[in-house]
């Protein structure tokens, strides 16, 4: 299914609002990155949210105009990182699902653990970019004026309070998706309850 049916559906009065992609096919492609962001755009452009479903590549031939030869584990590990990284700095993509993980996988090689159940490269990429590339974390000193400012991905966070004297507070606040403005947050010290507490928004 394409945008084309997409179209029709509308036509018939179906309240389509995402799309989901088979991210196995072509089998064996290294894809072209501007074209996948092309394609993402298309599809972004109806209102549509975007999934990607069933992401794996077998270790065979590699198809497409990008690269040639045969996948291996290193290829395999460079490859699911940028299309990883791709996916996720798409403002419409709202997730990705892979098909298999273990050595034991629908296609050959396509997963994250070779046949001994062992982490293969590609494991340690992914796990780097989603545990430390694509979190924030941060220290630094209040200015006198008892702001924080900082750039960061959406998400959840715990904000840890270490006064001069004194134990330390936490706090968890929510950085949502925003195109407009950036979120802000008022955390309250009481120190008669020795807690940091988010004020409510007005």
């Amino acid at each position: 299914m394409g945008v084309p049916q997409i179209d029709w559906l509308r036509t018939q009065r179906a309240a389509v609002d995402f799309m989901a992609f088979h991210g196995h096919m072509p089998r064996d492609l290294w894809a072209d990155l501007r074209e996948v962001y092309a394609t993402l755009d298309k599809v972004a452009e109806k209102n549509l949210r975007i999934y990607v479903t069933e992401f794996l590549v077998r270790q065979t031939g590699i198809t497409g105009p990008v690269r040639t030869g045969t996948w291996n584990d290193e290829l395999q590990a460079d490859y699911y990182e940028t299309m990883f990284a791709t996916l996720f700095s798409h403002p419409a993509v709202d997730g990705l699902n892979m098909w298999g993980m273990g050595g034991d996988a629908w296609m050959p090689g396509s997963g994250l653990l070779d046949a001994a159940g062992e982490p293969k490269p590609v494991f340690h990429r992914l796990k780097k970019l989603i545990t430390e590339t694509w979190r924030t974390n941060l220290t630094g000193e209040l200015g006198l004026d008892g702001a924080a400012r900082f750039r960061g991905f959406q998400g959840a966070y715990t904000i840890t309070l270490r006064p001069v004297q004194g134990p330390e507070r936490t706090a968890k606040i929510v950085v949502r998706p925003s195109d407009k403005s950036p979120d802000q947050f008022t955390l309250v010290l009481d120190e008669s309850k020795a807690t940091l507490e988010l004020r409510p928004e007005p």
